[in-house]
């Protein structure tokens, strides 16, 4: 049985009136898709109503998706607008899936505007569940609330024997058991595929001998230990003694070696209980090395092709079709290659270089979420960014990730022969685009390494200098600067640029 918790059709809980076209055809593809991977059930979360409930019933209606709400109720017959449960079976095993709408803290009744109002848990969960579980061998509740009211729910509602959360932008959460319910969750943008397998019987109570829980553990230590190694990578011994998260995860690890020591004692020493029911779990990382469904993947293909060419003929309509915008501040980095020939080599042969490439291959080079982190811009205020439909804007010189994406503007330093010193950015500046959703595995050190750039600051000759030195005879060769240096000049204190493109000075 293949079912989804909810959250499901679009990244936030309100779309942008000039992305609501692009947005829907992405959500039809990924309604069309889960449809064909027979997926029996899908639960409404607040992030699938951003299209608004009629979005949601022709999605319903075309790709005959079965949405679940008990608490998404329509605000004039106080009725649920979809089904609030699902009655299944699995081999002889019936089932009940139930499904409850978070209503992200909002009491405010606004939904009534948009045509629903979405009721607590309390007043739906137990009476229906009181309802149909009597009818059933087993009951599952996909639920978009967040943990801690999921727990909640184990902790006060009788006769729920699982919780599949889709809380957005939690972690893959293990098993973990309340009274008689289990709750868990796979992680957010479709990273890994949850999979339980459940040994089911009469007795309708899960096991509290961990005979299979040894695994789900030792997953879980495997996971620690690689956030461990990464931490172990960007900061020396001092800091990592210092640093909250490592201790957190210290602690975690010394904690799940002596479970998983005992659960092995457990194993080794006592006999399985008879008449309880049991289950392991895994997560599997889906990642892109992995083979494509090919039916799939047309669905998926086809949806971004679609909202591509709906965000390209918007951007025809605004008479952007040939982007010509100049940004004063911006040199450009074959500007930067007249005194940084060196660098400017390294650079052509790294993915910066071929980051415009990577969204025209996937047809997302007119999806602003994307463009972003793909470009060259002065500063990096999202929100101002999209406000001026910079990224719709952009010439082609522009569109990599050039010199000025991570340095700042640099027109100034390039007209004053490198007297104006350039931004010299940090952890942080490449944090904003290498988040753990995108790049788990970004270690700053390594990757600066690759780039050719050295924050050892050297000092660097204006180019006039150069010049001059390059006609004589003695100078065993020109004043080119080497892969390792910097632009700005020793005397020059180079500020730091954050994420939003404040300079600090140092």
């Amino acid at each position: 049985m293949f079912v989804d918790s909810g959250s499901l059709l679009f990244q936030h809980t309100k779309i942008q009136a000039k992305r609501e076209q692009a947005e829907k055809a992405e959500a039809d593809g990924i309604a069309a898709a889960m449809q064909a991977m027979n997926c029996q059930a899908v639960g409404i979360g607040a992030h699938d109503l951003a299209g608004g409930i009629s979005v949601l019933k022709e999605l319903q209606e075309r790709h005959e998706t079965v949405w679940l709400s008990m608490n998404l109720v329509d605000p004039a017959k106080k009725k649920p607008i979809f089904t609030p449960y699902l009655i299944t079976k699995v081999g002889d095993l019936k089932i009940a899936l139930f499904g409850l709408t978070d209503d992200q803290g909002k009491h405010d009744g606004k939904g009534k505007e948009k045509g629903y109002t979405i009721l607590p848990w309390q007043d739906t969960l137990p009476k229906t569940l009181a309802k149909v579980g009597k009818k059933v061998d087993m009951t599952i509740l996909l639920s978009s609330y967040s943990y801690q009211i999921n727990k909640e729910i184990a902790k006060t509602v009788d006769g729920l024997h699982m919780i599949l959360e889709s809380s957005h932008a939690a972690p893959a959460t293990e098993p973990y058991k309340i009274k008689n319910t289990l709750i868990a969750q796979t992680g957010t943008r479709g990273k890994y595929l949850g999979m339980m397998r459940i040994d089911w019987n009469e007795a309708g109570q899960w096991t509290d001998k961990s005979f299979s829980r040894i695994r789900t553990e030792e997953d879980h230590l495997k996971r620690v230990n690689q956030q461990l190694a990464r931490l172990e990578k960007q900061k020396k011994k001092a800091a990592l003694a210092k640093d909250k998260e490592y201790k957190e995860l210290s602690a975690e690890k010394k904690q799940l070696v002596q479970s998983i020591k005992a659960l092995k004692k457990s194993r080794n020493s006592a006999p399985e209980d008879e008449g309880v029911c049991k289950y392991t779990n895994r997560f599997f990382p889906l990642e892109t090395s992995l083979p494509e469904d090919p039916k799939v993947k047309k669905i998926i293909d086809r949806a971004i092709q679609k909202a591509n060419e709906i965000n390209q003929r918007r951007l025809a309509q605004m008479g952007l079709s040939e982007p010509t915008v100049t940004l004063e501040d911006v040199a450009g980095s074959q500007k930067c290659q007249e005194c940084h020939a060196a660098q400017m080599t390294v650079w052509q042969d790294s993915q910066h270089a071929r980051a415009w490439a990577t969204l025209e291959k996937k047809n997302q080079q007119f999806n602003e979420d994307c463009v972003l982190c793909h470009v060259t811009l002065p500063f990096y205020d999202a929100d101002k960014v999209k406000a001026n439909n910079l990224l719709l804007m952009l010439p082609k010189s522009l569109k990599n990730v050039g010199c000025e994406a991570c340095h700042g503007p640099a027109a100034a330093h390039s007209a004053g022969q490198g007297k104006v010193p350039v931004a010299r950015p940090d952890e942080k500046v490449c944090l904003v685009c290498h988040t753990l959703e995108h790049d788990d595995n970004f270690i700053f050190s390594e990757k600066v390494k690759r780039l050719g750039c050295s924050p050892i600051k050297e000092k660097v000759k204006p180019k006039a200098k150069q010049q001059e030195e390059k006609g004589k005879k003695d100078e065993q060769e020109p004043s080119q600067p080497t892969a390792s240096e910097p632009a700005a000049p020793e005397s020059a204190g180079p500020p730091t640029i954050t994420p939003h493109g404040k300079k600090e000075k140092k």
